[in-house]
Protein backbone atom coordinates (compact mmCIF):
# COMPACT_ATOMS: atom_id res chain seq x y z
CA UNK A 1 0.00 0.00 0.00
CA UNK A 2 1.26 3.45 -1.19
CA UNK A 3 1.89 6.22 1.61
CA UNK A 4 -0.90 8.19 -0.38
CA UNK A 5 -3.67 5.30 0.07
CA UNK A 6 -2.23 4.67 3.53
CA UNK A 7 -3.22 8.78 4.23
CA UNK A 8 -6.78 8.15 3.09
CA UNK A 9 -7.09 4.51 5.08
CA UNK A 10 -6.11 6.08 8.28
CA UNK A 11 -7.61 8.92 7.45
CA UNK A 12 -10.94 6.81 7.45
CA UNK A 13 -10.10 5.11 10.59
CA UNK A 14 -9.78 8.24 12.78
CA UNK A 15 -12.93 9.93 11.21
CA UNK A 16 -14.65 6.10 12.13
CA UNK A 17 -13.02 6.47 15.72
CA UNK A 18 -14.43 9.98 15.90
CA UNK A 19 -18.04 8.63 14.75
CA UNK A 20 -17.96 11.12 11.87
CA UNK A 21 -19.05 8.83 9.62
CA UNK A 22 -19.73 10.79 6.48
CA UNK A 23 -16.28 11.37 6.10
CA UNK A 24 -15.09 8.16 7.38
CA UNK A 25 -17.36 6.26 4.58
CA UNK A 26 -15.72 8.99 1.63
CA UNK A 27 -12.07 8.11 2.68
CA UNK A 28 -12.77 4.12 3.17
CA UNK A 29 -14.26 4.18 -0.22
CA UNK A 30 -11.14 6.55 -1.71
CA UNK A 31 -8.71 3.58 -0.23
CA UNK A 32 -10.78 1.55 -1.70
CA UNK A 33 -10.87 2.83 -5.01
CA UNK A 34 -7.35 3.09 -5.16
CA UNK A 35 -6.30 -0.69 -3.94
CA UNK A 36 -8.81 -3.00 -4.54
CA UNK A 37 -6.43 -5.75 -3.55
CA UNK A 38 -6.87 -4.91 -0.19
CA UNK A 39 -9.95 -6.33 1.81
CA UNK A 40 -9.07 -4.06 5.06
CA UNK A 41 -11.14 -1.12 3.60
CA UNK A 42 -13.52 -3.13 2.22
CA UNK A 43 -14.42 -4.72 5.37
CA UNK A 44 -13.93 -1.36 7.90
CA UNK A 45 -16.37 0.07 5.37
CA UNK A 46 -19.00 -2.93 5.17
CA UNK A 47 -18.40 -2.24 9.55
CA UNK A 48 -19.17 1.40 8.96
CA UNK A 49 -22.53 0.80 6.38
CA UNK A 50 -24.28 -1.80 8.98
CA UNK A 51 -23.97 0.87 11.53
CA UNK A 52 -25.50 3.12 9.33
CA UNK A 53 -28.18 0.46 8.54
CA UNK A 54 -27.37 0.44 4.81
CA UNK A 55 -27.57 -2.95 5.02
CA UNK A 56 -27.56 -3.79 1.49
CA UNK A 57 -24.36 -1.61 0.32
CA UNK A 58 -22.84 -3.06 3.32
CA UNK A 59 -23.62 -6.62 1.81
CA UNK A 60 -22.44 -5.74 -1.63
CA UNK A 61 -18.27 -4.78 -0.35
CA UNK A 62 -18.30 -6.86 2.49
CA UNK A 63 -18.79 -9.55 -0.49
CA UNK A 64 -16.23 -8.61 -2.16
CA UNK A 65 -13.91 -8.35 0.92
CA UNK A 66 -14.53 -12.12 1.52
CA UNK A 67 -13.79 -12.82 -2.11
CA UNK A 68 -10.29 -11.09 -1.47
CA UNK A 69 -9.55 -12.40 1.92
CA UNK A 70 -11.57 -16.49 1.54
CA UNK A 71 -9.67 -16.99 5.11
CA UNK A 72 -10.71 -14.13 6.88
CA UNK A 73 -13.56 -15.20 9.71
CA UNK A 74 -14.16 -11.87 10.65
CA UNK A 75 -14.89 -11.24 7.34
CA UNK A 76 -17.53 -13.68 6.53
CA UNK A 77 -18.76 -12.86 10.71
CA UNK A 78 -19.32 -9.51 9.73
CA UNK A 79 -20.88 -10.29 5.96
CA UNK A 80 -23.16 -12.43 8.29
CA UNK A 81 -24.86 -10.14 10.46
CA UNK A 82 -25.02 -7.33 7.18
CA UNK A 83 -26.87 -10.38 5.51
CA UNK A 84 -29.06 -10.67 8.52
CA UNK A 85 -30.23 -7.35 8.55
CA UNK A 86 -30.66 -7.34 5.12
CA UNK A 87 -33.13 -10.13 5.43
CA UNK A 88 -30.93 -12.79 3.38
CA UNK A 89 -31.16 -15.18 5.85
CA UNK A 90 -29.34 -18.08 3.76
CA UNK A 91 -26.68 -16.16 2.92
CA UNK A 92 -26.49 -15.26 6.28
CA UNK A 93 -26.24 -18.90 7.64
CA UNK A 94 -23.68 -19.53 4.92
CA UNK A 95 -21.72 -17.00 6.21
CA UNK A 96 -22.16 -17.30 10.03
CA UNK A 97 -20.97 -21.39 8.94
CA UNK A 98 -17.64 -20.22 7.01
CA UNK A 99 -17.12 -18.30 9.93
CA UNK A 100 -17.17 -20.65 12.61
CA UNK A 101 -15.66 -23.17 10.31
CA UNK A 102 -12.52 -20.86 10.03
CA UNK A 103 -12.22 -19.87 13.59
CA UNK A 104 -13.65 -22.64 15.44
CA UNK A 105 -13.09 -21.35 18.89
CA UNK A 106 -14.83 -17.74 18.47
CA UNK A 107 -18.30 -18.61 20.25
CA UNK A 108 -19.41 -14.62 19.36
CA UNK A 109 -19.88 -16.59 15.96
CA UNK A 110 -21.43 -19.45 17.37
CA UNK A 111 -24.00 -16.81 19.16
CA UNK A 112 -24.76 -14.92 15.60
CA UNK A 113 -25.61 -17.99 13.91
CA UNK A 114 -27.52 -19.51 17.14
CA UNK A 115 -29.77 -16.70 16.76
CA UNK A 116 -30.78 -16.43 13.30
CA UNK A 117 -31.54 -20.63 13.57
CA UNK A 118 -33.52 -19.34 16.20
CA UNK A 119 -35.40 -16.58 14.07
CA UNK A 120 -35.72 -19.11 11.35
CA UNK A 121 -37.68 -21.26 13.64
CA UNK A 122 -34.85 -24.07 14.42
CA UNK A 123 -34.56 -23.26 17.96
CA UNK A 124 -33.95 -27.09 18.73
CA UNK A 125 -30.81 -27.15 16.36
CA UNK A 126 -29.55 -23.51 17.91
CA UNK A 127 -29.46 -24.81 21.22
CA UNK A 128 -27.66 -27.95 20.20
CA UNK A 129 -24.98 -25.54 19.04
CA UNK A 130 -24.54 -23.42 21.95
CA UNK A 131 -24.81 -26.62 24.04
CA UNK A 132 -21.47 -27.79 22.35
CA UNK A 133 -20.17 -23.89 22.54
CA UNK A 134 -20.79 -24.09 26.47
CA UNK A 135 -18.66 -27.12 26.52
CA UNK A 136 -15.92 -26.04 24.88
CA UNK A 137 -15.85 -22.56 26.31
CA UNK A 138 -17.47 -22.92 30.01
CA UNK A 139 -16.52 -19.65 30.67
CA UNK A 140 -17.45 -17.90 27.91
CA UNK A 141 -20.32 -15.60 29.32
CA UNK A 142 -21.94 -14.24 26.28
CA UNK A 143 -22.43 -18.16 25.10
CA UNK A 144 -23.76 -18.94 28.69
CA UNK A 145 -26.37 -16.30 27.97
CA UNK A 146 -27.28 -17.21 24.72
CA UNK A 147 -28.01 -20.73 25.51
CA UNK A 148 -29.80 -19.40 28.64
CA UNK A 149 -31.62 -17.47 26.15
CA UNK A 150 -32.56 -20.43 24.13
CA UNK A 151 -33.20 -22.42 26.64
CA UNK A 152 -35.96 -20.67 27.99
CA UNK A 153 -37.54 -19.80 24.59
CA UNK A 154 -37.27 -23.72 23.62
CA UNK A 155 -39.05 -24.68 26.81
CA UNK A 156 -35.63 -26.15 28.33
CA UNK A 157 -36.65 -23.87 31.26
CA UNK A 158 -35.01 -25.76 34.19
CA UNK A 159 -31.28 -25.43 32.11
CA UNK A 160 -32.40 -21.83 31.30
CA UNK A 161 -32.87 -20.54 34.70
CA UNK A 162 -29.11 -21.70 36.24
CA UNK A 163 -27.62 -19.82 32.96
CA UNK A 164 -30.24 -16.42 32.97
CA UNK A 165 -29.47 -16.49 37.40
CA UNK A 166 -25.45 -16.14 36.44
CA UNK A 167 -25.64 -13.89 34.12
CA UNK A 168 -28.34 -11.78 35.99
CA UNK A 169 -25.93 -12.07 38.97
CA UNK A 170 -22.86 -10.42 36.59
CA UNK A 171 -25.16 -7.85 35.42
CA UNK A 172 -27.97 -6.87 37.75
CA UNK A 173 -29.20 -3.63 35.49
CA UNK A 174 -29.35 -5.40 32.54
CA UNK A 175 -32.89 -5.26 31.31
CA UNK A 176 -33.09 -8.10 28.65
CA UNK A 177 -31.51 -10.69 31.07
CA UNK A 178 -34.36 -10.07 34.04
CA UNK A 179 -36.71 -9.88 31.45
CA UNK A 180 -35.63 -13.59 29.99
CA UNK A 181 -35.07 -15.11 33.79
CA UNK A 182 -38.48 -13.40 34.69
CA UNK A 183 -40.16 -15.61 31.57
CA UNK A 184 -38.50 -18.73 32.72
CA UNK A 185 -40.04 -18.51 35.74
CA UNK A 186 -43.49 -17.75 35.27
CA UNK A 187 -43.22 -20.84 32.76
CA UNK A 188 -41.64 -22.75 35.47
CA UNK A 189 -44.63 -21.77 37.78
CA UNK A 190 -43.32 -19.25 39.66
CA UNK A 191 -44.48 -16.01 38.59
CA UNK A 192 -43.78 -14.75 42.28
CA UNK A 193 -40.28 -15.25 41.46
CA UNK A 194 -41.35 -13.27 37.73
CA UNK A 195 -42.76 -10.83 39.84
CA UNK A 196 -39.61 -8.85 40.97
CA UNK A 197 -37.51 -9.34 38.34
CA UNK A 198 -39.84 -7.88 35.92
CA UNK A 199 -40.73 -4.61 38.60
CA UNK A 200 -36.43 -4.18 38.37
CA UNK A 201 -36.18 -4.63 34.82
CA UNK A 202 -39.29 -1.78 34.25
CA UNK A 203 -37.54 0.44 36.69
CA UNK A 204 -34.63 0.20 34.65
CA UNK A 205 -35.94 0.26 31.20
CA UNK A 206 -39.77 2.81 32.04
CA UNK A 207 -42.34 2.15 29.51
CA UNK A 208 -41.00 -0.92 27.69
CA UNK A 209 -43.97 -2.41 26.18
CA UNK A 210 -42.65 -5.68 26.61
CA UNK A 211 -41.94 -5.85 29.89
CA UNK A 212 -44.68 -3.90 30.83
CA UNK A 213 -47.14 -6.90 28.74
CA UNK A 214 -44.99 -9.71 30.92
CA UNK A 215 -45.68 -7.83 34.24
CA UNK A 216 -49.36 -7.24 33.47
CA UNK A 217 -49.52 -10.94 32.46
CA UNK A 218 -47.54 -12.27 35.78
CA UNK A 219 -49.50 -9.91 37.72
CA UNK A 220 -52.81 -11.59 36.30
CA UNK A 221 -51.69 -15.23 37.06
CA UNK A 222 -51.19 -13.50 40.46
CA UNK A 223 -55.07 -12.41 40.62
CA UNK A 224 -53.82 -8.60 40.90
CA UNK A 225 -56.09 -8.33 38.20
CA UNK A 226 -56.58 -4.46 37.96
CA UNK A 227 -52.51 -3.56 37.84
CA UNK A 228 -52.40 -6.39 35.73
CA UNK A 229 -54.92 -5.08 32.96
CA UNK A 230 -53.46 -2.09 32.90
CA UNK A 231 -50.05 -3.05 32.41
CA UNK A 232 -51.48 -5.43 29.64
CA UNK A 233 -52.32 -2.45 27.34
CA UNK A 234 -49.03 -2.42 26.72
CA UNK A 235 -49.65 -5.51 24.25
CA UNK A 236 -50.40 -2.88 21.46
CA UNK A 237 -46.98 -1.60 21.37
CA UNK A 238 -44.66 -4.72 21.76
CA UNK A 239 -41.79 -6.26 19.51
CA UNK A 240 -42.53 -3.56 17.33
CA UNK A 241 -46.18 -3.90 16.70
CA UNK A 242 -48.77 -0.63 15.80
CA UNK A 243 -52.34 -0.43 17.43
CA UNK A 244 -55.11 -1.15 14.36
CA UNK A 245 -55.35 2.38 12.93
CA UNK A 246 -59.04 3.61 13.73
CA UNK A 247 -60.70 7.28 12.23
CA UNK A 248 -62.38 7.56 15.94
CA UNK A 249 -61.35 7.87 19.57
CA UNK A 250 -60.64 4.40 21.81
CA UNK A 251 -63.91 4.33 24.18
CA UNK A 252 -62.58 4.76 27.80
CA UNK A 253 -65.73 3.80 29.58
CA UNK A 254 -67.17 7.08 29.72
CA UNK A 255 -70.69 8.08 29.23
CA UNK A 256 -71.37 7.70 25.56
CA UNK A 257 -74.36 10.37 25.10
CA UNK A 258 -75.88 8.02 22.10
CA UNK A 259 -72.89 7.15 20.47
CA UNK A 260 -71.69 3.95 19.08
CA UNK A 261 -69.62 1.87 20.07
CA UNK A 262 -66.98 -1.00 17.75
CA UNK A 263 -66.10 -3.35 19.95
CA UNK A 264 -63.90 -5.66 18.34
CA UNK A 265 -61.96 -9.14 18.23
CA UNK A 266 -58.61 -8.59 18.79
CA UNK A 267 -57.15 -12.15 19.37
CA UNK A 268 -58.17 -15.64 19.13
CA UNK A 269 -61.71 -16.94 19.09
CA UNK A 270 -61.54 -18.22 22.61
CA UNK A 271 -60.90 -15.02 23.60
CA UNK A 272 -63.63 -13.04 22.10
CA UNK A 273 -66.09 -15.93 23.68
CA UNK A 274 -64.58 -14.88 27.01
CA UNK A 275 -65.09 -11.51 26.74
CA UNK A 276 -68.07 -11.76 25.23
CA UNK A 277 -69.46 -12.05 28.58
CA UNK A 278 -69.20 -8.29 28.42
CA UNK A 279 -71.48 -7.90 25.78
CA UNK A 280 -74.67 -8.16 27.04
CA UNK A 281 -74.50 -5.63 29.79
CA UNK A 282 -73.08 -3.18 27.03
CA UNK A 283 -75.70 -3.48 24.53
CA UNK A 284 -78.28 -2.86 27.46
CA UNK A 285 -76.26 0.74 28.61
CA UNK A 286 -75.15 1.36 24.81
CA UNK A 287 -75.38 1.26 21.52
CA UNK A 288 -72.59 -0.77 20.12
CA UNK A 289 -71.82 -2.87 16.83
CA UNK A 290 -69.78 -5.95 17.03
CA UNK A 291 -66.84 -7.08 15.12
CA UNK A 292 -65.73 -10.96 15.24
CA UNK A 293 -64.17 -13.75 13.19
CA UNK A 294 -66.80 -14.85 10.89
CA UNK A 295 -67.10 -18.52 12.75
CA UNK A 296 -68.45 -16.70 15.47
CA UNK A 297 -70.93 -14.21 13.64
CA UNK A 298 -73.87 -16.16 14.05
CA UNK A 299 -73.61 -16.98 17.31
CA UNK A 300 -72.58 -13.67 18.61
CA UNK A 301 -75.99 -12.34 16.86
CA UNK A 302 -77.74 -14.50 19.52
CA UNK A 303 -77.16 -11.59 22.04
CA UNK A 304 -79.61 -9.34 22.63
CA UNK A 305 -79.07 -5.80 21.94
CA UNK A 306 -76.46 -5.49 19.49
CA UNK A 307 -77.45 -3.28 16.86
CA UNK A 308 -75.19 -5.26 14.35
CA UNK A 309 -72.26 -8.19 14.31
CA UNK A 310 -70.00 -7.86 10.80
CA UNK A 311 -67.36 -10.42 9.74
CA UNK A 312 -63.84 -9.15 10.34
CA UNK A 313 -62.80 -7.44 7.36
CA UNK A 314 -66.49 -6.62 5.70
CA UNK A 315 -67.68 -3.04 5.78
CA UNK A 316 -67.99 -1.48 8.75
CA UNK A 317 -71.37 0.06 10.12
CA UNK A 318 -70.90 3.82 11.14
CA UNK A 319 -69.30 4.04 14.66
CA UNK A 320 -68.34 6.50 16.63
CA UNK A 321 -65.76 5.11 18.89
CA UNK A 322 -63.93 1.85 19.49
CA UNK A 323 -62.59 -0.28 21.88
CA UNK A 324 -60.92 -3.96 21.97
CA UNK A 325 -62.87 -7.09 23.68
CA UNK A 326 -59.91 -7.56 25.68
CA UNK A 327 -59.67 -4.14 27.06
CA UNK A 328 -63.08 -4.06 28.02
CA UNK A 329 -62.25 -5.22 32.34
CA UNK A 330 -59.90 -2.08 32.36
CA UNK A 331 -62.04 0.85 30.30
CA UNK A 332 -64.73 -0.56 32.45
CA UNK A 333 -62.84 -0.83 35.79
CA UNK A 334 -64.39 -4.03 36.43
CA UNK A 335 -61.18 -6.49 36.87
CA UNK A 336 -63.02 -8.99 38.60
CA UNK A 337 -65.61 -9.22 36.30
CA UNK A 338 -68.31 -8.74 39.24
CA UNK A 339 -70.63 -6.51 36.19
CA UNK A 340 -70.19 -9.01 33.34
CA UNK A 341 -73.20 -11.07 32.52
CA UNK A 342 -74.05 -14.42 34.14
CA UNK A 343 -72.81 -17.43 33.04
CA UNK A 344 -74.21 -18.35 30.24
CA UNK A 345 -74.42 -15.79 28.05
CA UNK A 346 -74.29 -17.25 25.10
CA UNK A 347 -76.79 -19.82 23.63
CA UNK A 348 -77.39 -22.35 20.68
CA UNK A 349 -80.14 -22.67 18.38
CA UNK A 350 -82.51 -24.97 20.18
CA UNK A 351 -83.74 -25.73 16.59
CA UNK A 352 -80.01 -27.34 16.14
CA UNK A 353 -80.20 -28.43 19.33
CA UNK A 354 -82.73 -30.67 19.02
CA UNK A 355 -81.60 -31.77 16.01
CA UNK A 356 -78.78 -33.14 17.34
CA UNK A 357 -79.85 -34.90 19.99
CA UNK A 358 -82.68 -36.85 17.75
CA UNK A 359 -79.60 -37.75 15.62
CA UNK A 360 -78.09 -39.85 18.57
CA UNK A 361 -81.32 -41.23 19.78
CA UNK A 362 -81.24 -42.85 16.47
CA UNK A 363 -77.30 -43.81 16.14
CA UNK A 364 -77.27 -44.86 19.55
CA UNK A 365 -80.90 -45.94 20.38
CA UNK A 366 -82.11 -45.49 24.06
CA UNK A 367 -79.36 -45.12 26.38
CA UNK A 368 -80.48 -44.90 29.56
CA UNK A 369 -77.75 -44.03 31.77
CA UNK A 370 -74.91 -43.43 29.19
CA UNK A 371 -73.29 -39.87 28.77
CA UNK A 372 -72.63 -38.03 25.72
CA UNK A 373 -68.94 -36.98 25.92
CA UNK A 374 -67.41 -34.05 23.18
CA UNK A 375 -63.79 -34.76 22.81
CA UNK A 376 -61.65 -32.09 21.27
CA UNK A 377 -57.41 -32.64 21.71
CA UNK A 378 -55.74 -30.11 19.64
CA UNK A 379 -55.56 -26.75 19.14
CA UNK A 380 -55.24 -24.65 15.91
CA UNK A 381 -52.44 -24.59 14.09
CA UNK A 382 -49.96 -21.87 12.65
CA UNK A 383 -47.36 -23.03 10.44
CA UNK A 384 -45.97 -19.42 9.88
CA UNK A 385 -45.71 -18.86 13.73
CA UNK A 386 -42.98 -20.88 15.36
CA UNK A 387 -43.88 -19.17 19.02
CA UNK A 388 -47.43 -19.99 18.47
CA UNK A 389 -46.23 -23.61 17.47
CA UNK A 390 -44.45 -24.05 20.52
CA UNK A 391 -47.74 -23.16 22.35
CA UNK A 392 -49.68 -24.99 20.76
CA UNK A 393 -47.41 -28.55 20.96
CA UNK A 394 -47.70 -27.37 24.69
CA UNK A 395 -51.49 -27.62 24.92
CA UNK A 396 -52.66 -30.52 22.74
CA UNK A 397 -52.49 -33.88 22.56
CA UNK A 398 -53.14 -36.73 20.36
CA UNK A 399 -55.93 -38.33 20.62
CA UNK A 400 -54.57 -41.86 21.38
CA UNK A 401 -53.52 -40.44 24.58
CA UNK A 402 -57.03 -40.89 25.81
CA UNK A 403 -57.04 -44.53 25.23
CA UNK A 404 -57.55 -44.99 28.79
CA UNK A 405 -60.79 -43.58 28.49
CA UNK A 406 -61.95 -46.11 26.01
CA UNK A 407 -63.33 -49.10 28.12
CA UNK A 408 -65.17 -47.16 30.33
CA UNK A 409 -69.02 -47.95 30.83
CA UNK A 410 -71.31 -45.84 29.92
CA UNK A 411 -69.15 -43.44 27.89
CA UNK A 412 -70.32 -42.35 23.95
CA UNK A 413 -67.37 -39.82 22.63
CA UNK A 414 -68.49 -37.15 19.91
CA UNK A 415 -65.62 -35.59 18.37
CA UNK A 416 -65.35 -31.70 18.47
CA UNK A 417 -61.97 -31.73 17.07
CA UNK A 418 -61.64 -29.51 13.84
CA UNK A 419 -58.31 -28.65 11.62
CA UNK A 420 -56.02 -30.89 10.95
CA UNK A 421 -56.00 -32.75 14.03
CA UNK A 422 -59.51 -33.92 13.17
CA UNK A 423 -58.00 -36.81 11.05
CA UNK A 424 -57.29 -38.43 13.95
CA UNK A 425 -60.66 -38.98 14.80
CA UNK A 426 -60.92 -41.76 11.83
CA UNK A 427 -58.66 -43.83 13.98
CA UNK A 428 -59.91 -43.54 17.76
CA UNK A 429 -58.36 -45.65 20.30
CA UNK A 430 -59.42 -49.08 20.52
CA UNK A 431 -62.75 -49.69 22.20
CA UNK A 432 -63.34 -46.02 22.14
CA UNK A 433 -67.05 -45.44 20.68
CA UNK A 434 -66.13 -42.04 19.26
CA UNK A 435 -68.88 -40.39 16.58
CA UNK A 436 -67.45 -37.36 14.09
CA UNK A 437 -69.88 -35.21 13.11
CA UNK A 438 -67.57 -32.05 12.72
CA UNK A 439 -68.08 -32.47 8.80
CA UNK A 440 -71.73 -30.76 9.53
CA UNK A 441 -70.19 -27.86 11.37
CA UNK A 442 -69.59 -25.29 9.82
CA UNK A 443 -69.01 -22.41 12.46
CA UNK A 444 -69.20 -21.63 16.26
CA UNK A 445 -73.14 -21.64 16.01
CA UNK A 446 -73.72 -25.15 14.82
CA UNK A 447 -70.76 -26.18 17.30
CA UNK A 448 -72.76 -24.54 20.25
CA UNK A 449 -75.98 -26.69 19.04
CA UNK A 450 -73.95 -29.61 19.31
CA UNK A 451 -72.36 -29.10 22.67
CA UNK A 452 -75.86 -28.40 24.30
CA UNK A 453 -76.61 -31.59 22.90
CA UNK A 454 -73.85 -33.59 24.82
CA UNK A 455 -73.69 -34.27 28.99
CA UNK A 456 -70.24 -33.20 28.81
CA UNK A 457 -67.10 -32.06 27.19
CA UNK A 458 -63.54 -32.95 27.74
CA UNK A 459 -61.23 -31.12 26.18
CA UNK A 460 -57.62 -29.09 26.11
CA UNK A 461 -57.05 -25.39 26.07
CA UNK A 462 -58.84 -24.20 22.99
CA UNK A 463 -62.04 -21.96 22.01
CA UNK A 464 -64.16 -25.55 22.80
CA UNK A 465 -63.92 -24.63 26.34
CA UNK A 466 -64.80 -21.48 26.16
CA UNK A 467 -67.82 -22.12 24.30
CA UNK A 468 -68.38 -24.80 26.72
CA UNK A 469 -67.72 -22.56 29.78
CA UNK A 470 -69.73 -19.75 28.15
CA UNK A 471 -73.08 -22.32 27.53
CA UNK A 472 -72.75 -23.56 30.99
CA UNK A 473 -72.34 -27.10 29.33
CA UNK A 474 -70.47 -28.96 32.04
CA UNK A 475 -66.69 -29.03 31.19
CA UNK A 476 -63.52 -30.49 32.16
CA UNK A 477 -60.29 -28.89 31.03
CA UNK A 478 -56.87 -30.54 30.46
CA UNK A 479 -54.65 -27.06 30.98
CA UNK A 480 -50.68 -27.26 30.41
CA UNK A 481 -48.41 -26.89 33.57
CA UNK A 482 -47.89 -23.53 31.83
CA UNK A 483 -50.84 -22.40 32.51
CA UNK A 484 -52.56 -19.31 30.60
CA UNK A 485 -53.10 -16.34 33.22
CA UNK A 486 -57.21 -16.46 32.81
CA UNK A 487 -56.31 -20.12 34.33
CA UNK A 488 -54.40 -18.54 37.34
CA UNK A 489 -51.86 -21.22 38.76
CA UNK A 490 -53.74 -23.50 41.35
CA UNK A 491 -57.05 -24.68 41.63
CA UNK A 492 -59.53 -26.78 40.17
CA UNK A 493 -62.72 -24.28 39.29
CA UNK A 494 -62.60 -20.71 37.35
CA UNK A 495 -64.62 -17.60 38.50
CA UNK A 496 -64.96 -17.35 34.57
CA UNK A 497 -66.64 -20.11 33.93
CA UNK A 498 -68.44 -22.05 36.82
CA UNK A 499 -69.18 -25.04 34.41
CA UNK A 500 -65.39 -25.76 34.46
CA UNK A 501 -63.38 -28.52 36.27
CA UNK A 502 -59.57 -27.82 35.64
CA UNK A 503 -57.21 -30.94 35.87
CA UNK A 504 -53.75 -29.17 35.21
CA UNK A 505 -50.30 -30.88 34.73
CA UNK A 506 -48.35 -31.45 37.75
CA UNK A 507 -44.99 -30.69 35.69
CA UNK A 508 -44.03 -29.30 32.48
CA UNK A 509 -45.46 -31.92 29.74
CA UNK A 510 -46.99 -34.75 32.43
CA UNK A 511 -49.66 -35.54 30.75
CA UNK A 512 -50.00 -38.67 31.62
CA UNK A 513 -50.73 -37.66 35.27
CA UNK A 514 -53.24 -35.12 34.50
CA UNK A 515 -55.07 -37.67 32.43
CA UNK A 516 -54.98 -40.77 35.08
CA UNK A 517 -56.66 -37.97 36.88
CA UNK A 518 -59.03 -36.76 34.65
CA UNK A 519 -60.02 -40.73 34.15
CA UNK A 520 -60.64 -40.52 37.45
CA UNK A 521 -63.25 -37.46 37.18
CA UNK A 522 -64.69 -39.17 34.53
CA UNK A 523 -65.08 -42.40 35.78
CA UNK A 524 -66.98 -40.27 39.09
CA UNK A 525 -68.79 -38.43 36.76
CA UNK A 526 -70.75 -41.41 34.78
CA UNK A 527 -71.37 -43.20 38.00
CA UNK A 528 -72.98 -39.72 39.21
CA UNK A 529 -74.51 -38.61 35.87
CA UNK A 530 -76.42 -42.65 35.80
CA UNK A 531 -77.72 -41.60 39.45
CA UNK A 532 -79.31 -38.03 38.43
CA UNK A 533 -76.82 -36.00 40.15
CA UNK A 534 -77.97 -32.18 39.52
CA UNK A 535 -73.95 -31.70 38.90
CA UNK A 536 -72.49 -34.74 38.14
CA UNK A 537 -68.72 -32.57 37.34
CA UNK A 538 -68.34 -31.59 40.52
CA UNK A 539 -70.83 -32.56 42.81
CA UNK A 540 -67.83 -35.74 43.35
CA UNK A 541 -65.33 -33.10 44.15
CA UNK A 542 -63.88 -33.16 47.04
CA UNK A 543 -64.23 -30.33 49.83
CA UNK A 544 -62.29 -27.18 49.68
CA UNK A 545 -63.11 -27.15 45.94
CA UNK A 546 -66.06 -24.76 45.72
CA UNK A 547 -66.35 -22.22 42.38
CA UNK A 548 -63.48 -19.83 42.49
CA UNK A 549 -64.16 -16.05 42.97
CA UNK A 550 -61.55 -13.41 43.07
CA UNK A 551 -60.15 -11.22 45.87
CA UNK A 552 -61.66 -8.23 47.15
Amino acid sequence: MSMFEQSWFERARAAHREDRLEDAENAYRQAWRENQSDPAPAHLLGLLLIKRQDYSAAAAILRQAAKLAPQDGQIQNTLAHACLQDSRHEEAETAFRNALHLEPNRPDYAVGLASLLHDLGRSEEAVTLMRGVVAASPDNEAAEEALGTLCAATGALEEAVPYLTRAVLRQPDNPDLLLSLAGACKDLGRPEEAEPLLRRALALRPGHPATEFNLGYVLMLLSTMQEGYALYEARWHRDGRQPRPFPCPRWEGQDTQGQTILLWAEQGMGDTLQFARYLPVLARQHRIVVEVDQPLVRLIRHIPGIMSVVPRGATLPHYDLHCPLLSLPHVMNDPYIRNAEPVPYLSASSAYEAQWKSTFRQILGPRPGDALIGLCWAGSIRDDDAGHKHWNAQRSLPLSAFAAFSQLPGAHFVSLQKGPPAQEAKYPPAGMNLLDPTMHLSDFEDTAALIMALDLVITVDTSVAHLAGALGKPVLMLNRFTTDWRWRMHGTRTAWYPSMRIVRQPTPGDWETALGEARSILTRFLCAFRNGDADPLHGSMESGSAPETFPA
